[in-house]
């Protein structure tokens, strides 16, 4: 399964990744290529507890980019946050 991983520059140094689609599953590195791979064992230890308790593995909705300074971030789009966009008068982007 393929998931939406988003990273930041870190507050001091460094970089955060995380994936919004398993919340709580953050890690940290000192380069991209780092906190990447941290964030995937992070990632692979979060389903496989999910898997023992018996629980349901999430999946994503969808995708959009946006643009941030000096990095393009993706992030997940729920139905519900498409429909609230389209009462307000903007039109959601496509998924991919």
């Amino acid at each position: 399964m393929r998931y939406t991983v988003l990273v930041e520059k870190g507050r001091e140094s460094g970089f955060v990744a995380y994936c919004p689609a398993l919340r709580g599953c953050v890690s940290q590195g000192r380069t991209r290529p780092q906190v990447l791979k941290n964030l995937r064992e992070a990632m692979q230890a979060y389903i496989e507890a999910l898997l023992e308790d018996g629980l349901p593995v999430p999946t994503e909705v969808g995708r959009v980019s946006r643009e941030r300074p000096n990095e393009a971030l993706q992030r997940p789009v729920s139905r519900v946050t498409a429909l609230a966009e389209k009462r307000k008068g903007r039109a959601a982007r496509p998924r991919r």
